[in-house]
């Protein structure tokens, strides 16, 4: 008795449909990596952007209090607007949703009263897209004093307001030579 037998000639239809869910699903996950990492890079060009954008907020609150204590003024989601033809920042108390605004990004500022006498507490923060739906926040937080360079010597660490706030914060130090007079 003679055994038949079969010669395969090409693929069944089954070897077929099971190599192409095979390929689908690694092409799916390679592509949903390539999303995961675009998405990723994206939001956090965002998050450094809102962080510069922070950092501007404090040093343009700075830059107000240096000119003028009286232009920091207490209130909450204040804004910031610069004046390219006097080269000034000053704070929008009442800001509209596109004031001080950067591509998808808000900035806006809380003035406190600080602890000590003469002194505020700002906290900038700056949103920015997460993805389409959500939202994060960067927050910088800085206390400012009032500055009088006529009685204190003016801004910076040799100044009685710079060294008023940095002892009752309890960070105050100061390298000093024996002749110096700023020393204690």
């Amino acid at each position: 008795m003679k055994r038949a037998t079969y010669k395969q000639n090409g693929y069944s239809v089954l070897e077929v449909l099971l190599a192409g869910a095979i390929f689908a699903l690694a092409a799916s996950g390679i592509i949903a990596a390539i999303l995961f990492a675009r998405q990723s890079s994206e939001t956090a060009n965002f998050r450094d952007e809102a962080q510069a954008m922070a950092k501007e907020g404090v040093t343009a609150v700075k830059s107000i209090r240096s000119r003028d204590w009286s232009k920091v003024s207490t209130g909450n989601g204040q804004a910031l607007s610069f004046d390219e033809s006097t080269s000034q920042w000053s704070l929008i108390e009442n800001p509209s949703s596109s004031d001080d605004t950067k591509g998808r990004l808000t900035r806006r500022i809380d003035i406190t009263s600080g602890d000590l006498p003469e002194t505020k507490n700002v906290t900038v923060r700056v949103e920015y897209p997460l993805n389409r739906t959500d939202t994060g926040e960067i927050t910088l937080n800085s206390l400012l004093a009032k500055l009088d360079s006529q009685r204190y010597g003016g801004p910076g660490p040799k100044s009685q307001n710079y060294r008023i706030v940095e002892e009752e914060l309890g960070g105050y130090t100061q390298e000093c030579n024996q002749n110096d007079d700023e020393c204690r």
